[in-house]
């Protein structure tokens, strides 16, 4: 059987679309063309650096799945029956942590920058328009959207996916000021109706509870109290800054976070809270709604099998062998709608008096700069940079790191040590620019500066990763299956723990 060239074509296109992030839905996107927005990218990309780096990401990938598939294909009845037992007790484990009660939303403002622009320009409400230039798109309105130009696409992929549909994309630089301005009014706003956390300018994170609870009553069920809140919370943002905002509200903020996403734009959605509902609605999800699941985990996931979170449970034996147990068990969290219903769940709680910030970084990209006094020139000012900031919040650093990306798309990062707290742009160069000679000679497309261990930083530990104490602590007698359950999440934790801090020093 031979596909017709057509259907070659459509093929080849679509089998390298999901090398890009920015091929990945938004919302207001639906009913875009995918086929031509394939096409244009594999035209306008392949021969680029960028293409051959994202194409060797992608072999090792297929490399993974190719041992993955190996290990699933030797597996025993015995191991598939003892996987399957492991996923089970995931399973019940899960169960017993669902929390439903709550309410938690997430209010995200629609095609903010975009829209910002916009309202201050009229003339462009009917056009499509993008925020950014032509290496880089922050923002699109809903226009664009439509014929599938999105954020962190480049710029000229969507001036040519406008052109070939017929209209002409605007471009529109960034107002950062005014971006502020309206952030803090909508913030203004919903402090009065619950404790909230902003995940950026454009989006909210809010726990409703208390409010919901007060409201209720009289005849009026959560449910209804919960819609009220939102859609008045809503209407008086739109009347302060004259921009619309759409919102998830679930019993989690991983369903808010998803729900939110539903009604764009100026819209809302009340996810189902009933367990045997919300577990549906959750079963029918692709896995990429999965904040924290991304192209390469998609890829993994989908040569299993999985192509939505329902689908997650019934593969126990391949999703324990292809993943961490870590990992194993955030997915069986997600499928069994286990996520954070508290905020400081969400974000990093504050502590009074220290310093909660991990790191302080400043960046430059460049379209390929090989000349070796000219990137120590940019190392200082990187360095006078971070040193500003480090001014402004009175901080001091013991670590500073050199991040490069070279014109091959391979980023490397270098990390030295300071016995003193370092302030000062000259102090910090002196561990910046012996790590960035050790590059060179080298052409790079970008350069970066990061301090980090701060005085007074407070010590934060995720708890899913063994403490060293904990590792070499005496065991206690335990049973036999518990055992067995143990040495195979130390093991594999503590490996993956080790790689994921070599790789990011």
């Amino acid at each position: 059987f031979e596909l017709p060239q057509d259907a070659h074509k459509a093929t080849m296109v679509s089998t390298h679309a999901h090398l890009y992030v920015f091929t990945n839905e938004k919302g207001g996107m639906a009913g875009f063309d995918k086929d031509l927005q394939a096409e244009v990218i594999a035209e306008m990309s392949k021969g680029s650096s960028h293409y051959q780096h994202a194409l060797k990401q992608d072999r090792k990938t297929d490399d993974r799945i190719a041992v993955m598939r190996e290990k699933i294909a030797a597996m025993s009845e015995l191991d598939r029956r003892n996987l399957s037992k492991r996923w089970e007790a995931l399973k019940v484990a899960a169960g017993e942590k669902v929390e439903l009660s709550r309410w938690c939303v997430v209010l995200d403002m629609d095609a903010f920058f975009a829209s910002v622009e916009i309202r201050d320009n009229p003339t462009l409400a009917t056009k499509p328009v993008a925020v950014g230039g032509m290496s880089m798109i922050s923002t699109t309105n809903y226009v664009a959207r439509q014929y599938g130009v999105r954020a962190a696409m480049p710029g000229f992929i969507g001036q040519e996916l406008c052109k070939r549909q017929g209209v002409q994309l605007v471009f529109v630089d960034h107002h950062f000021n005014k971006y502020k301005e309206a952030s803090e009014q909508m913030q203004n706003v919903i402090r009065e109706y619950g404790d909230f956390r902003c995940g950026s300018l454009d989006e909210a994170y809010i726990d409703l509870t208390d409010a919901v609870r007060r409201r209720a009553g009289d005849g009026q069920t959560e449910e209804e109290a919960a819609e009220l809140l939102v859609q008045e919370m809503r209407r008086r943002i739109e009347g302060v800054t004259r921009l619309t905002c759409s919102a998830g509200i679930g019993p989690t903020f991983l369903s808010a976070k998803i729900g939110s996403d539903y009604n764009k734009p100026n819209g809302q959605f009340l996810v189902p809270r009933e367990l045997g509902k919300h577990l549906h609605w959750l079963s029918e999800l692709r896995i990429r709604k999965v904040h924290g699941v991304g192209r390469v985990s998609e890829k993994v996931l989908g040569a299993l099998g999985v192509e939505t979170i329902g689908d997650l449970l019934g593969n126990g034996p391949e999703v324990l062998t292809a993943f961490s147990p870590g990992t194993a068990s955030w997915l069986m969290n997600v499928a069994c709608g286990v996520a954070a219903t508290q905020l400081h769940d969400v974000f990093t709680p504050e502590h009074h008096g220290a310093v909660t910030r991990k790191s302080l970084s400043a960046e430059r990209t460049f379209r390929g700069e090989e000349n070796c006094e000219m990137l120590r020139a940019k190392c200082l000012e990187l360095c006078n940079t971070v040193a500003e900031g480090l001014r402004a919040e009175n901080l001091a650093a013991k670590s500073v790191s050199v991040k490069i990306k070279t014109v091959e798309f391979d980023v490397f990062t270098k990390c030295a040590n300071s016995g003193l707290y370092l302030k000062s742009a000259d102090e910090i160069a002196k561990l910046a620019l012996p790590l960035l000679e050790s590059y060179l000679p080298c052409k790079l497309r970008l350069m970066g500066v990061r301090t980090s261990s701060f005085r007074g930083q407070v010590a934060k530990f995720d708890p899913k990763q063994r403490r060293l104490d904990a590792l070499f602590a005496k065991p206690k007698p335990v049973s036999a299956t518990a055992a067995a359950s143990s040495n195979g999440d130390c093991s594999t934790t503590a490996a993956a723990s080790s790689n994921g801090d070599c790789s990011t020093t």
